[in-house]
């Protein structure tokens, strides 16, 4: 009896090595002609060989200071509102009079708080001291103006006050229900 015991485990695994051996073989196969998708970009011909050290990735989407804005503002939104940084105008908001081209909208503002349906309902800007040149002050103007023409709100912080939770806070709440 232990005889046929022992021949019908050595069976089984002899019939579970073959029908692992197969099974590996069908998979192999079935992969045999596959080839990798290949993009279709590609450098022009025209490009130039010193080009390629004209674009690297940035180590990040948001500077530290931007980050640390954004800690805190998440914080004080909680899990009510969405809050997504690095946003062009030009996709929330959209030209509907005048000439059709939309360049003024092609700024990007630091933050914009949405709702779950992502929905704008308020746009932040982190301002340095970069915002105080001539050429800052007129592009802040004229993406004041669009946001307060379109009915978005714009709130600015300016760095130099730093990381202020009550100060922030009590700014969003101006416009955003937090209860």
């Amino acid at each position: 009896m232990l005889d046929f015991l022992m021949f019908f485990i050595a069976l089984a695994v002899v019939i579970s090595l073959i029908y692992g051996v197969v099974s590996h073989i069908k998979v192999k196969h079935k992969f045999d002609n596959y080839k990798p998708v290949k993009s279709n970009l590609k450098p022009s011909n025209q490009t130039n060989i010193s080009d390629f050290n004209k674009y690297r990735i940035k180590e990040s989407l948001m500077t530290n200071t931007e980050i640390k804005f954004y800690n805190c503002i998440k914080f004080i939104l909680k899990d009510r509102y969405i809050l997504l940084p690095q946003i062009n105008l030009a996709t929330v908001l959209q030209k509907v009079s005048g000439s059709s081209y939309q360049t003024e909208l092609y700024r990007n503002i630091d933050f914009g708080i949405f709702n779950k349906n992502f929905k704008p309902l308020l746009l932040i800007e982190i301002n340095d001291d970069t915002h105080k040149t001539k050429s800052r002050v007129e592009r802040d103007k004229k993406v004041a103006d669009i946001c307060f023409n379109a009915g978005l709100p714009l709130i600015r912080f300016w760095t130099s006050y730093g990381v202020n939770y009550q100060y922030i806070n009590s700014r969003v709440r101006q416009y955003l229900d937090l209860n």
